[in-house]
């Protein structure tokens, strides 16, 4: 019997299928009955535990991205079944184990084994040796970290992952099932095309192969995946959730999977995300692939700074960003498709003309965008195994910190940290609700055949308002003005607020 648990997300895509999870699933499927709890999904806790009253498991997998929250959720749910079952074997897998394993093995006793990058081959050799009964259940097993009987912790031998399956999607709510959930329609299919990134930015926990961090999935599964999917759970229309980090990076690679997405008559629409270099080299294919239903892309800009990308070893210019950027918005008189800049407005060591900058390029081709409205508020994580967050504690910006936690750091430049102080509060106090008054106000406009004058300007006061503040703050020489610009836009807000 084996159990895998999927601990409630912090991502804020509520409807997001744990497809890693999904992957390990298929493997352990091979040699015994696999349940799987979808805390995400549902919270039921009471039946998680209830389960290791009444039944002998001999294996508990947790996936655990490179959060604290994830971590801690995921160290607590283990304490409680190692208490209920101390016999179970109890492993964890995903980016945290694979650049923290060690210090996880050393640390936590509630975790047996850690799993090293991509986790197929791992599983399939762990659940044999359970299956078969083999007294070392460790014996054999490529990447991984676990202790020994005298409690040592011990690294397995190093091997290339060479198994790959489809997902077991039917252990687990069907994509409807999700959609109805999350009030999400149509259903949305998460589909995995590559592993890994060919960038080396280095704040980026995105690095799962020790030895390759890229890696293309066989465009057979991908296929195989889709039709399988579609036909088992009867879905009539889709959008897909295209996990790549850099779709557009092979042009002849994308073309293939665009031929794969147009046999399928049931995907509405798809999205993808990619570098700015990569949207140039496949500026010729751009209009087959708005053809084929890409409706968004997420762009990783990451700066409009040169000294903030040298920094982030990021492998395209500024530039090369713009050039990409006006190319999109070219397109975008063609085509009906959204796209999101990403930026990383706050690090350790941005200085206020960092920060200048990407305002003034954010300002130039992103006004009253909601897409790329958050970017004012982004600020970097300090992931485990991460070179930045190496380099911040050589600084003693940071200081190192627990394999549970992303350290607390200190700005450098400390009119940044004066800055940041008013987009903490902005984001608390406006940020965060002022998207249900635009709802509101949407919803009236639209249903009211005379169309308000008063709800359309309090409209675009709100689409432009985080924009404008933040434009005053960065353009204003006296930091002691930060809480007098504050609080004017805090009583717009309020007062739009009183009259919807």
């Amino acid at each position: 019997m084996f159990v895998l648990i999927n601990v409630q997300a912090t991502d804020n895509r509520k409807n997001i299928f744990p497809l890693g999870l999904a992957y390990i699933a298929a493997c352990f499927e091979k040699y015994g009955k696999v349940k799987v709890f979808d805390m995400h999904y549902e919270k039921n806790i009471n039946e998680l535990f209830d389960y290791f009253y009444k039944n002998e498991v001999r294996f508990v997998g947790f996936t655990v991205c490179s959060s604290h929250e994830s971590f801690s959720r995921s160290s607590y749910f283990a304490k409680m079944i190692k208490r209920i079952s101390p016999n179970t074997i109890i492993g964890i897998g995903g980016q945290h184990s694979t650049y923290q394993g060690k210090e996880i093995i050393e640390h936590h006793l509630e975790f047996d084994v850690a799993f090293i990058g991509e986790g197929e081959l791992s599983a399939t050799q762990i659940s044999k040796n359970i299956s078969s009964g083999n007294a070392d259940v460790y014996e054999g097993v490529n990447n991984i970290i676990f202790r020994n009987e005298k409690g040592e912790v011990v690294f397995s031998e190093y091997k290339k992952n060479d198994v790959y399956i489809l997902p077991a999607r039917h252990l687990f709510n069907s994509c409807k099932d999700y959609s109805d959930k999350f009030n999400e329609d149509p259903p949305v299919i998460c589909i995995e095309s590559t592993r890994g990134c060919v960038g080396k930015c280095s704040f980026c926990a995105l690095k799962l192969d020790q030895e390759k961090s890229f890696v293309k999935k066989d465009l057979d599964l991908f296929y195989r995946d889709l039709r399988v999917t579609l036909s088992s759970q009867k879905l009539e229309k889709v959008d897909l959730f295209i996990i790549d980090a850099d779709f557009l990076v092979s042009k002849n690679r994308t073309i293939e999977i665009l031929k794969i997405i147009k046999e399928f008559p049931q995907i509405r629409y798809f999205n993808i995300a990619s570098c700015t270099d990569s949207v140039l080299r496949s500026k010729d294919i751009l209009n087959d692939l708005f053809n084929c239903g890409c409706t968004y892309i997420e762009i990783g800009v990451e700066s409009f700074s040169e000294t903030q990308l040298e920094r982030y070893n990021k492998r395209s210019s500024v530039e090369t960003s713009i050039e990409a950027i006006e190319l999109l918005n070219e397109k975008q008189k063609e085509f009906k498709f959204s796209y999101k800049i990403d930026i990383i407005m706050f690090e350790p060591f941005a200085s206020f003309e960092d920060i200048k900058i990407s305002n003034e390029y954010l300002q130039k081709y992103t006004y009253a965008s909601s897409l790329n409205e958050s970017n004012f508020f982004h600020i970097m994580d300090l992931f485990p195994g991460t070179k930045y967050r190496v380099l911040t504690e050589n600084e003693r910006i940071s200081l190192p910190a627990t394999e549970m936690d992303i350290p607390f750091w200190k700005f450098q430049d400390s009119r940044v940290a004066d800055l940041y102080k008013y987009v903490s509060l902005y984001n608390n106090k406006i940020f965060c609700d002022k998207d249900e008054i635009e709802r509101k106000i949407e919803n009236a406009i639209y249903t009211n055949k005379e169309k308000d004058l008063f709800h359309l300007k309090d409209l675009r006061t709100l689409k432009t308002m985080t924009y404008d503040w933040f434009n005053e703050m960065i353009n204003t020489e006296d930091s002691s003005r930060y809480i007098k610009i504050f609080d004017k836009y805090y009583d717009i807000y309020k007062q739009i607020k009183s009259r919807n």
